[in-house]
């Protein structure tokens, strides 16, 4: 009497089937790598910046030129004038302001509670300039004349 053993071939997933399920995750992998890497190319190179060109203040005035040295375009500025900590000018821009354009923020008017303007008092002007992607500012120190 013979015995016979019967075995089981044991089955997988074909060839086929592994090659497709391989190629099938390395679209998706690809995909999600382009949208990662292009998503953020695409904030690459633009930037946001403000100078301030021009700034004078004399008699109770301020006079001050802001310059967007920046590749976004601001939507705003504002511009706030302190004398010994305490702010005793404010003045604002409202308006599309584009990559390389400057606007006058002027005259502002300087005063505030118990302020009297003097000549040769040191005054600091901060600039802030709000664009689609958040705000930025600068500052510049100020001798009055």
């Amino acid at each position: 009497m013979q015995t016979k053993f019967m075995t089981k071939k044991k089955r997988g997933i074909g060839e086929l089937l592994s090659a497709l399920i391989i190629i099938g995750i390395t679209i998706i992998a690809g995909i999600v790598v382009y949208n990662v890497l292009f998503t953020r190319m695409n904030t690459i190179g633009y930037t946001a910046g403000i100078s301030i060109q021009y700034s004078t203040i004399a008699n109770d005035q301020a006079f001050i030129t802001v310059k967007n040295t920046g590749t976004y375009t601001l939507t705003s500025i504002s511009v706030t004038i302190y004398y010994n900590g305490q702010s005793v000018g404010t003045g604002s821009y409202s308006g599309n302001i584009n990559p390389g354009q400057t606007v006058a923020i002027s005259p502002i008017s300087l005063s505030a509670s118990g302020y009297t303007y003097q000549p040769g008092q040191t005054f600091t002007v901060y600039v802030t300039a709000t664009y689609s992607g958040g705000q930025v500012s600068t500052s510049v120190t100020v001798i009055g004349v």
